[in-house]
């Protein structure tokens, strides 16, 4: 099992559902849509991604860099 993925829990069934998988360092932070389809992801690597929740694909990643990423944010907009 990937140690950096994050799994994804359908938790009124208590099921997994999927799980998201390409950082290469510990995922320090996520946060969902309020619609619940997407989701951003923050790793000790360096990167943030964008995750499609329905499919598990990773839709974009932020080069790697210098500084750490610590936090993740949504809008709306």
């Amino acid at each position: 099992a990937d140690p950096f993925a994050i799994r994804v829990w359908d938790l009124r069934r208590g099921e997994p559902l999927t799980v998201l998988a390409g950082h290469t360092g510990r995922v320090t932070q996520v946060v969902v849509s309020g619609d619940g389809k997407t989701a951003l992801s923050v790793s000790a690597d360096g990167t943030g991604a964008k995750w499609d929740l329905a499919s598990g694909r990773r839709e974009s990643q932020s080069p790697k860099q210098a500084l750490k990423v610590r936090r993740a944010a949504g809008s709306r907009d």
